[in-house]
C-alpha cells in the first residue's frame, strides 16, 4: 500500500504539471477528472502484479530481504588439508553463485543449502577465480533460485546505504542493515579499493551480497577488522561483472 499511495501522489503531481505546461496549447487534448482517475487506477493495478520489484525501488528493507535471502546460500568447504571451511554466496545465474576465493580455495568437496532448508546440494565445479579481489564462481547441482542483479558499483560514495544477507557464524539468511562508511584504497582484501560498511557480517559472511535500495548487488563483504566495532569491508561487484563475463 506505501508504494502505490506514492505511485498515484507521483502520477497526480506529473499530470498536474502536464496540465499546467499545455495551458498555452489550446489544441492539445485536455485531460478530464476521469482520465486521471483511470490512468491512477490502471497505474495501481500494475503495482499489484509487479508490487515486490516497485517496493524494492522504493526501499523497503522487507521487500529486500524478501527478495535477496531467498537467492543466498550457506556454503560447507573440505580443503585438501582436511578443513572445513563454510562462508556465504548468492546466486548469479540459474546454476552459478558467487562467494569469495578464500572460502572455496584448496577445496576438495563441498556443497551450499538454502536458508529455508538444511539440505545440502554439491558443488560440481569451480568456474572462475579472481584471487586479486578474492572472488570466485562456482557451479552447483540440484537446486536453484532467482539470481540477484548486479548493479554499478562505480558511483558509490560515502552514505550510500545497503544491506547485507549472509550465514555468519552459520545463521542463515541474516539480513543487516548499513551504509558506505568509507572507501579505502589500501586494504588487506584486494588489490584496488574496498568499500568500508557498517552492516553487521561477521565471521561466515564472507562471500555475502551487499545490495542498495533496489535490491542490486553492489559489493560483496569479504572480511572484518575484528579489533574494531562494524569494521567490515566489501568488494566492488563490478570486479564480480568482470569476472562473469570471463565465462559467458
Amino acid at each position: 500500500m506505501q508504494s502505490n499511495s506514492l505511485i498515484a501522489s507521483v502520477l497526480i503531481l506529473l499530470l498536474l504539471l502536464s496540465l499546467s505546461g499545455c495551458a498555452d496549447t489550446p489544441t492539445e487534448p485536455q485531460l478530464t477528472e476521469e482520465d486521471v482517475a483511470q490512468m491512477i487506477a490502471e497505474a495501481l493495478a500494475e503495482a499489484d502484479i509487479e508490487g515486490t520489484a516497485i517496493n524494492a525501488v522504493y526501499g523497503v528493507p522487507e521487500t529486500i530481504a524478501r527478495l535477496a535471502v531467498q537467492s543466498t546460500v550457506y556454503l560447507s568447504v573440505l580443503t585438501s588439508t582436511g578443513e572445513q571451511s563454510s562462508g556465504s554466496g548468492f546466486f548469479i545465474d540459474s546454476d552459478k553463485v558467487a562467494t569469495n576465493y578464500h572460502v572455496i580455495e584448496d577445496a576438495v568437496k563441498g556443497t551450499i543449502s538454502s536458508p529455508f532448508n538444511p539440505t545440502r546440494h554439491a558443488i560440481i565445479a569451480i568456474l572462475a577465480v579472481d584471487e586479486d579481489h578474492d572472488l570466485a564462481i562456482i557451479r552447483v547441482e540440484g537446486y536453484t533460485a532467482p539470481p540477484l542483479a548486479l548493479g554499478d558499483s562505480d558511483p558509490i560514495w560515502i552514505g550510500y546505504r545497503v544491506y547485507v544477507i549472509g550465514s555468519p557464524r552459520g545463521l542463515k539468511g541474516t539480513f543487516s542493515e548499513g551504509i558506505i562508511s568509507a572507501i579505502r584504497p589500501d586494504n588487506n582484501f584486494s588489490k584496488d579499493e574496498v568499500f568500508q560498511i557498517t552492516a553487521a557480517a561477521s565471521a561466515g559472511s564472507s562471500g555475502s551480497p551487499v545490495v542498495n535500495i533496489s535490491g542490486e548487488v553492489i559489493a560483496i563483504h569479504v572480511g572484518s577488522n575484528l579489533t574494531g566495532v562494524n569494521l567490515h569491508f566489501a568488494i566492488p561487484v563490478n570486479h564480480l561483472k568482470a569476472l562473469l563475463s570471463t565465462i559467458r
